[in-house]
């Protein structure tokens, strides 16, 4: 049974044993009928250094129009349902720096085909830097939501697939790291935007590629590949031996849940283009944790996508 969590709280684990088991969190109203907005909508809301296990439902579950959440240094485990679910128009969410291991169904974006006039226009989320170790599918799933933005983040030993776009939703994967994983990464239905894999050979630049993409109904490449929804004829792209180091080398100077055991089980290679600029900054004292709305972005390639959440200002 989950507890539900009113609005403008904060939740954080006391020291490195901090644990929630058997049981979860909902980020929500209890009810599921309505497509507006409420007045009262559940918002403002921080939940880290928690280890999630052996729940009977969802880990984390955000919903009916919740907005403004940080879900951060977490470590989720062996659940019978979601480990972090977000929908029934639910925005202004970030998932970062948690670690999911030895589960099923990861992250749901959206939670049925037939959810477009609560959740279009919203599920607004960035996820980053987590570290999805043994997992099986939903990294994430997603219906609906644009924009997503999928950045720095390390797949390893998953199974099924990675990121899956469906019902015109609209995601930027970038900066991402993958290991031991089927060849496929990312998936997507016809229902979706079309989208395209890149590789060595048609990926050429930083700016635009060269040679025509492969479309993502042929065989997938043999070289790590980087796929988009977004602007699919005109990528962001970097050669796959750039970019696809670039979640290898996050600092792991937090102490607590959702960052790797040590140093040494990370792969070690220098930090690539995309992690540099996002690591570098430091916190601001007194910055505020609330989240730009888009139309207040600066333009730019990683920055436009990436403040949908919370701000990198704001981040630990």
């Amino acid at each position: 049974m989950n507890d539900h969590v009113a609005s403008d709280k904060t939740i954080i684990g006391i020291g490195a044993n901090a644990a929630l088991v058997g049981g979860g969190l909902t980020i929500g109203l209890p009810v599921d009928d309505i497509t507006a907005p409420p007045a009262n909508a559940v918002h403002n809301i921080i939940i880290r250094n928690i280890s999630f296990s052996g729940a009977t439902d969802d880990m984390i579950n955000v919903q009916m129009f919740s907005h403004h959440v940080w879900i951060d240094h977490n470590d989720f485990s062996n659940g019978d349902d979601g480990a972090v679910d977000i929908k029934r128009g639910s925005d202004f969410v970030t998932v970062s720096w948690n670690r999911f291991h030895d589960h099923d169904k990861t992250l749901l974006l959206s939670h049925d085909e037939d959810a477009g006039p609560q959740d279009t226009g919203r599920l607004r989320l960035t996820y980053h830097h987590n570290f999805f170790d043994g997992t099986y599918q939903r990294h994430p799933r997603v219906r609906f939501a644009e924009p997503v933005h999928v950045f720095n983040n390390y797949y390893r030993n998953n199974a099924l697939y990675g990121v899956a776009s469906t019902e015109n939703a609209g995601v930027l994967v970038e900066g991402n790291y993958f290991e031991s994983v089927a060849p496929r990464s990312t998936s997507a239905t016809t229902r979706a935007r079309r989208g395209a894999w890149w590789s060595d050979a048609t990926c050429t630049s930083t700016r635009a590629p060269r040679k025509q993409p492969v479309p993502w109904s042929s065989p997938a490449p043999t070289t790590r590949t980087r796929w988009t929804t977004r602007q699919p004829s005109r990528p962001l792209c970097r050669r796959a031996r750039e970019w696809a180091r670039s979640a290898t080398d996050l600092p792991l100077r937090a102490r607590g849940h959702g960052q790797w055991p040590s140093h040494e089980e990370a792969p070690q290679a220098r930090g690539g283009p995309l992690a540099r600029p996002h690591s570098a900054r430091p916190r601001r004292a007194g910055a505020r944790l609330v989240p730009r709305p888009p139309s207040q972005a600066p333009r730019g390639r990683a920055h436009l996508v990436s403040r949908v959440g919370l701000p990198y200002h704001a981040r630990p």
